[in-house]
C-alpha cells in the first residue's frame, strides 16, 4: 500500500514554523532530558535532586531564586514568567538597572559569606555552569572512584542547597524583624 503525504509528514519533525516558538528544536531534543508539561524545560540536577529526596521543595526554590539572582547580578537579565510579566516586571532607566544590579550581587556575597566559598563555588557550578555530579566529583575529588566520589558530592550539594535554604529564611525572618521595629517605632508617639 502506497504511502500517503499524510503518513509521511507525520513521521518527520515538525518543521520550525509548525512548532511553538519556546519548544527546543528536534537536535536539542536529543541532546537532554525534557519534563513533560508546557513549557518543556531540560532536567537539571536540582530535579534530580528532588526526585529522589534529597532535599526539599523549599530548598529547590531557594535554588532557583539563587540562580535568577546570580545570572541577573553577573549577566544583567531576568527571565519572566509570561503570565505575571505585567505585574512583574519594573522598567528601569539604565542607572537604576545597574543600581539594582549591584544590591543583587551585594545579596550574593552576604549569602557567600554565610555559606562558605567552597560551598558558593559548588552552587555556581552545580547551577550556572550545569555541570554534573561525575564532572564536580572529577574537579574536587580526583583521586576517588567515580562512583564514590559522585555520592559524596550529590550529598555535599543536598546539604548546601539546604543550607542556602536555610539562609534565605534567616533573611526572612530579619527583614520582617526590622518591619515590625520601624511599625513599632511609628505608632509610638513621640516623647516631649
Amino acid at each position: 500500500m502506497p504511502k500517503t503525504e499524510r503518513s509521511r509528514s507525520s513521521s518527520r519533525p515538525p518543521s520550525a514554523a509548525q512548532r511553538p516558538f519556546d519548544a527546543p528544536t528536534p537536535e536539542r531534543l536529543q541532546k537532554s532530558d525534557f519534563t513533560r508539561g508546557h513549557p518543556r524545560r531540560v532536567v537539571t540536577m536540582l530535579d534530580a535532586l528532588l526526585k529522589t529526596g534529597d532535599i526539599s521543595d523549599d530548598a529547590y526554590s531557594a535554588a532557583s531564586r539563587w540562580r535568577r539572582d546570580y545570572l541577573f547580578a553577573r549577566f544583567g537579565y531576568q527571565d519572566f514568567d509570561r503570565r505575571d510579566q505585567q505585574s512583574a516586571h519594573v522598567k528601569h532607566d539604565e542607572i537604576s538597572w545597574r543600581m539594582t544590579q549591584a544590591e543583587v550581587w551585594c545579596h550574593l556575597a552576604e549569602i557567600r559569606d554565610a555559606i562558605g566559598s567552597d560551598a558558593h563555588r559548588r552552587l555556581e557550578w552545580g547551577l550556572i555552569d550545569e555541570l554534573t555530579f561525575v564532572q564536580m566529583a572529577a574537579r574536587i575529588m580526583p583521586q576517588r572512584t567515580k562512583d564514590d566520589a559522585r555520592k559524596r558530592v550529590s550529598a555535599q550539594f543536598a546539604m548546601t542547597l539546604t543550607r542556602l535554604d536555610e539562609v534565605y529564611k534567616e533573611r526572612q525572618r530579619a527583614k520582617q524583624r526590622d518591619r515590625q521595629l520601624s511599625i513599632g517605632r511609628e505608632l509610638t508617639p513621640a516623647r516631649p
